[in-house]
């Protein structure tokens, strides 16, 4: 069979027909049309995320745990956001590489995320990343109450950079100290790294 054109965010793309039905399937879980599991991100291992695809009345009912509350109140703001931008809503997956050790300051960790992809994580990215997740049906305990299992993920926000995870709980930058340009705080450090090529 051939391949079939499309008009997607603005541009033509096109694909073959196992992509096509790879991606409704995808989409059809999302909507909890049919439902399939999809394992939590792992180290070394990408994890795909879909912002358009992204089932939003999840994050419509207030939580009464604080850390969920202050996670779905973020997610809303990237939503409306992306609401205004639909050309940044294309999908793209994330990875902490699962290499010994780690680096020690931030140039070490822009090198490492250009090596695995394209760039360190920004908060949009870590924001949707968790979203996804919810998505695909992990609970709201795992991804905003538990320390993160991937160990220490470095992420672009607003100029700074955070550190998230190992003591930190998922889904919160609770007590998080913003790194300037090469300060080290912690051994070991690794990068969430993005990539936009699926």
């Amino acid at each position: 069979m051939g391949n079939i054109k499309l008009r997607i965010f603005g541009q033509d793309e096109t694909y073959t027909h196992k992509e096509l039905s790879e991606m409704i399937e995808e989409y059809l879980e999302m909507r909890g049309t049919s439902y399939r599991r999809v394992e939590p991100p792992m180290l070394g291992k990408w994890f795909r995320v879909y912002p358009a695809l992204m089932n939003q009345k999840l994050f419509k009912e207030k939580r009464e745990d604080h850390y969920q509350e202050e996670f779905r109140q973020r997610i809303l703001d990237v939503f409306s956001y992306f609401k205004r931008k639909p050309e940044l809503m294309r999908p793209f997956k994330t990875m902490v590489p699962s290499f010994e050790g780690g680096a020690d300051y931030k140039s070490e960790l822009i090198e490492i995320a250009e090596k695995y992809g394209d760039h360190v994580a920004d908060f949009f990215e870590q924001e949707l990343e968790w979203a996804q997740r919810i998505c695909n049906g992990e609970s709201w305990e795992a991804v905003c109450n538990r320390p993160e299992p991937r160990g220490i993920t470095y992420m672009v926000g607003s100029g700074s950079i955070y550190l998230v995870g190992v003591k930190n709980k998922n889904g919160t930058y609770k007590d998080i100290i913003p790194l300037s340009t090469n300060d080290l705080y912690c051994r070991d450090m690794k990068p969430l790294v993005v990539s936009y090529d699926l």
